[in-house]
């Protein structure tokens, strides 16, 4: 029965994070401010207080509380992204991130690894630089044609079926919230057979750098014809604070379609968003 299969994914993820010492954590799904990404749309609420937005990711919540001392910690919990449906997407689904203090890329990228094969097996693995995948996958150099499109439509498709496959070291331009190093971002993703699963950075610890980058999103947004969305404040207020780390976002529902050998992200979920 899927609650019982759910319920032991569950057990199995957590038992991950306790054997390394990870701390859970509890974070609020309503929030005053937004992630802010050009490409990702958020779901409103409305209170008595005015607008709040569902969150789609821990992250702003988790960062606060590592710069208040908060120890390792990870989060295994819903989270919510407007206009996101298909086999793939859900606009409800289940995220597992998780932050380690004084983690190199390299390490994340490793224990990321681990957390997978809980899943998918001992697949074999896979690495290439943002660059080097551009060339090996579509023959071509990184550009200034639309990087996620040449990503969706001629890298992922022609990824080993068969192993997990690591793509790092991202252009300065893709660091989204991880640290930049001269032209390149530590930032990571892991696919499997094509199927993107995570998303993990050398955190930014820079207010000033990161209160730019939001600027940057907000003005990309409105050439997409999109509103722009508040900035967290109170993240930027704490991250001035916030100690060297690393941290990961798992698509945790899409480790189970690939355990179970689910087509659609539906056959994995209790409720689809169809029947809510």
């Amino acid at each position: 029965m899927l609650v019982n299969k759910r319920a032991k994914a569950f057990q199995k993820a957590r038992a991950f994070f306790q054997e390394r010492g990870i701390t859970e954590t509890d974070c609020p799904l309503l929030s005053r401010f937004a992630s802010i990404d050009a490409h990702i749309d958020l779901i409103e609420a409305q209170t008595f207080q005015g607008r709040r937005f569902l969150i789609t990711s821990p992250e702003y919540a988790m960062k606060r509380l590592l710069s208040e001392g908060a120890p390792d910690i990870y989060f295994l919990g819903h989270v919510f992204r407007d206009s996101e449906q298909g086999s793939r997407h859900s606009p409800e689904f289940t995220m597992a991130e998780w932050y380690r203090h004084h983690f190199t890329m390299e390490e994340m990228i490793q224990e990321t690894l681990d957390f997978c094969k809980l899943f998918t097996g001992a697949l074999p693995v896979e690495s290439y630089t943002y660059h080097e995948a551009f060339r090996y996958f579509a023959g071509q150099e990184v550009g200034e044609t639309d990087l996620d499109l040449v990503m969706i439509n001629e890298i992922e498709p022609r990824m080993n079926k068969e192993a997990l496959t690591v793509i790092y070291h991202f252009p300065a331009n893709q660091a989204a919230l991880a640290v930049r190093e001269g032209h390149i971002a530590h930032r990571f993703e892991i696919y499997a057979g094509g199927l993107e699963l995570c998303n993990g950075y050398h955190e930014l610890a820079d207010p000033v750098e990161q209160k730019a980058r939001f600027i940057e999103e907000n003005n990309k947004r409105h050439e997409l014809c999109k509103a722009a969305l508040p900035i967290d404040t109170f993240l930027l207020d704490a991250i001035e604070s916030l100690p060297p780390c690393s941290g990961v976002a798992v698509g945790f529902d899409r480790l189970l379609m690939l355990e179970w050998g689910a087509k659609h992200i539906e056959e994995v979920q209790l409720f689809s968003w169809n029947n809510i």
